[in-house]
């Protein structure tokens, strides 16, 4: 099982859109089986997801007792999102600690995550997470255990030095915590061509991050959020704007799979 996780430490970037759309890509054009953890308290993947709900929570990654999964014949099985338990998992102990022989000693809620994944990886093809847009504990414990992050970011002035620090955690973890996390890259959201801020913003970006920020982008477009509030693919949204949004996406989605070496 891969596992991916969708991380920027900013709220409002569209993580839980792409995760998705990422999810439904997986299940429906892939044929792969999904789990799907939506580890924000804001919940808004377990929205768009709501027609997956099968008694599944995302909090039970975080403890020392196995996860239970129910409806494990739907192509995408929900681990939704639960405000009071996921704010206790915050008050987790989450202090990185070294042996005498000065080894790091992971938090306990970041082995349980790992051992609770590997518990269910002959269950799924891959796992998506859907991360809070915070510097926190859960978020932190997901890059630990995750294979690959994707850091999605509006190319604005306030999102983009938030970005590079999010991409300075993810090099730290990669160097002390979980050196098999791969980070596939930055990509541009909510894209406004006619922008002229947004454009001299990307321009800059791909001059001093040009390894980092994924050449495929995420436009402004209707059919997105209508998508998401009706809990489909963009890719079945009756409406003419929906074609160009779900080209787009497949392109993002073609990039994401050349790098973890397909899906």
């Amino acid at each position: 099982m891969k596992i991916i996780a969708f991380a920027n430490q900013k709220g409002g970037q569209a993580k839980s859109l792409i995760s998705t759309q990422f999810a439904f890509c997986l299940a429906e054009l892939a044929e792969k089986r999904v789990a799907f953890i939506d580890a924000d308290e804001q919940s808004s993947s377990t929205y768009t997801l709501r027609a997956f709900e099968a008694g599944n929570r995302a909090y039970q990654f975080f403890g020392g007792e196995p996860v239970k999964v129910n409806g494990g014949d739907s192509p995408i099985t929900l681990f939704s999102a639960d405000k009071d338990h996921l704010r206790l998992v915050e008050k987790m102990d989450d202090q990185i600690k070294m042996d005498a022989n000065r080894k790091v000693i992971l938090p306990e809620m970041a082995t349980n995550l790992r051992a609770r994944l590997d518990e269910i990886s002959d269950r799924f093809d891959w796992c998506v997470i859907d991360t809070p847009g915070s510097n926190s504990k859960v978020p932190n414990a997901t890059l630990i255990a995750a294979d690959y992050v994707v850091v999605p970011c509006t190319i604005d002035a306030y999102a983009l030095p938030v970005a590079n620090e999010m991409l300075t955690r993810i090099r730290a973890v990669q160097q002390h915590l979980n050196p098999k996390l791969k980070l596939i890259g930055l990509l541009p959201v909510r894209f406004k061509a006619n922008d002229r801020e947004m454009v001299k913003h990307l321009k800059e970006l791909l001059t001093f991050q040009k390894d980092t920020v994924l050449r495929a982008k995420i436009g402004d477009r209707s059919a997105f959020p209508y998508a998401a509030d009706h809990g489909i693919p963009v890719w079945k949204v009756d409406r003419s704007a929906a074609r160009e949004a779900a080209k787009e996406l497949r392109e993002v989605f073609d990039v994401i799979g050349s790098k973890v070496g397909g899906f």
